[in-house]
């Protein structure tokens, strides 16, 4: 983003044409280069201070920044280079199409006219970016560097899927085969709850390669259903200590698991309901 008045005369398309030209007297032309970019940076940092401690912050702002944009364009401080880090998932051009491109010098945008600010804020918004840090790196470079949101599960609603982290927050609704280790939770406010679920699924690792989809009922509790179609009904309170026990009794009754399209209610605390198909409906105590 450049920072321009219209008050100011200047001609910035101009001046970079004439940093070009300069450009091709080197190497005298650089050393005088990295020496006033000593002095623009001291100058730069005497500037913030002044205008702080004299209370002009406010009105002085915008045209401190002016400055520093000509200033920095006539020591040839241009965006030449855009390096991306922290990439995981996101490719480089995913971020870079959001970012102000080098240019040629006769175009060639400050690397002061670059706001990090606002590149910051638009770099958030996209789903897979949980932070972003902008840096200026003197006398020609961007650098970004980008933490990445972690997918925790896949929420289904209505007939669509999406990778969420263990916030709830949507950060992929495409090429979701990529993730298809992740737990499916279904239902309206299912993303809310996902490090509930991550909770549950946690304390009996060994009933997880069983688990299909964990279902929310009514925004207050859980269901588990099974690969073979058997559901399990959690309890609104304290789920995870009921996941626990029933992990606990099917190394003991190993078969109840095994029938399919089968319903088992662990709502009771001191017993298990069960009704499978073909079978008289029974109960199991827990004590």
């Amino acid at each position: 983003m450049l920072l321009m008045s219209s008050s100011d005369n200047f001609s910035y398309k101009q001046q970079a044409r004439r940093v070009a030209r300069q450009r091709q007297r080197r190497p005298l032309v650089r050393k005088l280069q990295l020496a006033g970019l000593v002095i623009f940076v001291l100058f730069h940092f005497w500037l913030g201070w002044l205008l702080s401690a004299s209370g002009m912050l406010a009105e002085g702002k915008l045209a401190a920044r002016e400055a520093m944009i000509k200033t920095s364009l006539q020591l040839g401080m241009t965006l030449e280079r855009v390096y991306v880090d922290g990439l995981v998932h996101l490719k480089t051009e995913d971020v870079l199409k959001h970012l102000p491109s080098p240019m040629p010098e006769e175009n060639a945008i400050p690397l002061y006219g670059v706001d990090p600010y606002a590149l910051k804020a638009k770099l958030e918004t996209l789903g897979w970016v949980k932070h972003a840090t902008i840096e200026r790196q003197l006398p020609d470079a961007l650098h970004v560097i980008i933490e990445e949101r972690q997918p925790a599960a896949i929420w289904q609603f209505q007939g669509k899927l999406k990778v969420v982290d263990e916030s709830g927050i949507v950060i992929e609704d495409k090429k979701l085969g990529a993730f298809a280790d992740l737990p499916i939770i279904v239902g309206e406010d299912a993303h809310r709850h996902v490090q509930q679920v991550m909770t549950i699924f946690s304390v009996a690792e060994v009933l997880y390669p069983r688990v299909a989809a964990a279902v929310r009922v009514g925004d207050r509790r859980w269901n588990i259903k099974l690969v073979n179609g058997t559901m399990v009904k959690l309890p609104e309170v304290k789920p995870e200590e009921a996941w626990k026990n029933f992990a606990q009794l099917t190394e003991k009754e190993g078969a109840l698991v095994e029938y399919s399209n089968a319903e088992i209610d662990l709502r009771m605390k001191d017993r298990i309901y069960f009704n499978v198909p073909g079978l008289s409906a029974g109960e199991l105590t827990t004590r």
